[in-house]
């Protein structure tokens, strides 16, 4: 079994409410045959440039799955300093299973986002100005944005559509980034997105079983 988990964000404020039930997730999981895929985004260096408790608890809680693959997301700055402390974690750009003829694979997805990949500099300028106006007044600029029909509609769709032409030879796609949890047709490719758990109604995970099945899982209630 796989479990995969995305954009936990870790270091993120927002993120913060959230935390409780990813450990408690995580707690489940490791008890389990299960290998733990996290699909980037697992920390926010971007937001916080350093450890702290909630940093020392998630790498707690990752440390008690035997297999951890690690694929890296564009807020992961400096996890590959990880590399030598956790040898049991491998890291990846990208991830391939091929299970009852299907070819599963398992990206971040900031591939096809043209801000992150051909201005960096800008993006984490602009990732750094919203932190400071989050501090100040309390108002995500980021978040309030990705959930606006413009963005939605002509970025992060034009986005996953762009993933998936990229890995044409995939018959199923995983990935995370967009923030967007769901189950779809792409095409002719069956696209997964493994959401967030910055938002409360994000909190998802996909779970690849060992005869193939694929479920996208979404947690409601409390949190």
């Amino acid at each position: 079994m796989w479990l995969i988990i995305s954009d936990t964000h870790v270091g993120d404020r927002q993120a913060n409410r959230n935390l409780p039930s990813l450990f408690a997730l995580l707690e489940e999981f490791s008890q389990k045959d299960c290998t733990l895929v996290i699909n980037g985004d697992a920390f926010d260096f971007s937001k916080f440039l350093g450890f702290d408790e909630r940093h020392r608890l998630f790498l707690s809680a990752i440390q008690k799955f035997k297999n951890v693959v690690y694929i890296e997301g564009n807020h992961d700055w400096f996890v590959s300093g990880l590399r030598d402390v956790f040898p049991n974690i491998s890291f990846k750009k990208k991830m391939i299973l091929r299970i009852n003829n299907n070819i599963i694979k398992i990206a971040h997805g900031h591939e096809t986002d043209s801000a992150v990949m051909r201005h960096p500099a800008l993006a984490r300028t602009f990732t750094r100005i919203n932190k400071w106006i989050y501090e100040l007044i309390g108002i995500d600029i980021q978040h309030w944005l990705r959930k606006t029909w413009l963005v939605q509609r002509f970025l992060l769709q034009k986005q996953e559509k762009k993933l998936v032409r990229m890995e044409s030879q995939a018959n199923i796609i995983i990935a995370g980034h967009t923030h967007r949890p769901c189950k779809r047709m792409i095409y002719d490719t069956l696209y997964y997105n493994a959401g967030d758990w910055v938002e409360a109604s994000h909190r998802a995970y996909v779970l690849i079983h060992d005869d193939g099945e694929i479920e996208l899982v979404i947690l409601r209630g409390s949190k």
